[in-house]
């Protein structure tokens, strides 16, 4: 009797186990990622994220329209992500409103709004603890897009709390993470990590850096061109720092 008992309690397991293996904890029924697995999100929301994160908002805004249109919960929940994203003065309401944090990745850039919400309020030491944070969630996931999006805003931030080594680092973590950016996006990366060198002294690779963003601006826009401007004085500032006072005129003949 204890033999045929002690049969059926084993079996009993067994069932459990299998039971619990055909229902994998990675993706709950309603489409949110409940775990680190972001191979099952939606090739739509991934790729907006990556539009986001190469600082190309129109082709953002235009890929947010079709997923507005798509029903279920959790594009609910990335729609309204979104929308707070594009619209700063909205982002508390939605950070208030969104109930959508059984959604793993999601969770990443909620932490990343509110970077944004402490940035604008000027609450820089905070805003860096809350890009810091977004980055941490984001390596635990492998998720290059948000980890692009998270580092290059806590660079931006390190170098306005005048830390311009450790804003550098980032910067050089965002160009280590992809090999997929756009040459925008490049420009701009390229363009700040020579304010920071140049911030911490050292012109020489603040100018290697500056060359290198007007390189790639060269290429995106017209001779006179703002963006192109804006470097062309970056430079021409770095060789009058260093009293070279022709390179510095020879970049705006």
């Amino acid at each position: 009797m204890i033999r045929i008992l002690l049969q059926t309690f084993i079996l009993c397991l067994i069932v459990l186990v299998l039971c619990g293996q055909s229902n994998p904890p990675s993706q709950r029924n309603d489409g949110m990622l409940s775990a680190s697995n972001t191979e099952l999100l939606d090739p739509l929301i991934d790729s907006i994220n990556y539009h986001f994160a190469q600082a190309n908002k129109k082709s953002a805004e235009e890929l947010i329209l079709k997923l507005q249109s798509q029903k279920g919960e959790a594009k609910s929940c990335w729609t309204s992500y979104y929308h707070a994203r594009l619209n700063p003065e909205t982002i508390n309401h939605y950070l208030d409103s969104m109930q959508c944090f059984d959604d793993y990745l999601l969770q990443g850039y909620i932490l990343y709004l509110n970077g944004e919400c402490e940035y604008r309020l000027n609450q820089l030491d905070s805003a860096a603890y809350f890009f810091e944070k977004s980055k941490v969630h984001f390596q635990e996931l492998n998720y290059a897009h948000g980890l692009i999006d998270a580092s290059y805003m806590l660079a931006y931030v390190l170098g306005d709390l005048n830390r311009p080594q450790d804003a550098i680092n980032e910067y050089l973590h965002v160009l280590g993470a992809s090999q997929n950016h756009s040459q925008y996006f490049l420009s701009k990366v390229y363009n700040n990590i020579g304010i920071d060198y140049k911030n911490s002294g050292d012109i020489s690779t603040a100018l290697h850096y500056y060359k290198k963003a007007l390189k790639v601006k060269q290429k995106l826009y017209e001779r006179g061109h703002p963006s192109v401007i804006s470097t062309q004085e970056n430079i021409a500032g770095s060789y009058m720092w260093t009293y070279n006072f022709d390179s510095a005129l020879l970049k705006f003949i």
